[in-house]
């Protein structure tokens, strides 16, 4: 028989395709190495991929003395508003803070106080 009717351009492509071809380069396996992250450093956190459940706990949990020293001065960086008068801690929202709160636009900034619920409470 004679020799095969594949185009030039076929054969090329063929040859691309089996790493054979003149002049053309090897394929290169690209590797990433990842820096290992000690698994039980806060920098594990931040790394990609699997971490430890036991490390998201200890460092998502605050236990009550640290609640209680990292509430100190939290009163007067956080006063309640003008409308609660120093009551709070009730289930039943005031009509003063829904006119309030309907009062906000898309523009309105909005400032969470950190860590305001105890830990072991309901709603922490």
């Amino acid at each position: 028989m004679g020799p095969s009717k594949v185009p030039a351009k076929g054969k090329a492509k063929a040859a691309i395709a089996k790493g054979k071809a003149k002049g053309s380069a090897t394929k290169v396996k690209k590797t990433m190495t990842k820096k290992a992250a000690s698994s039980t450093s806060k920098e594990a956190l931040f790394q990609r991929g699997k971490v430890d459940k036991g490390l998201i706990k200890a460092a998502t949990t605050m236990t009550r003395e640290q609640f209680v020293k990292h509430q100190e001065g939290m009163d007067d960086k956080w006063p309640l508003p003008d409308h609660m008068k120093g009551d709070k801690g009730h289930m039943q929202f005031k009509d003063e803070t829904y006119e309030h709160i309907t009062r906000w636009m898309a523009e309105t900034p909005i400032e969470y106080r950190p860590h305001a619920k105890s830990p072991g409470s309901k709603s922490h």
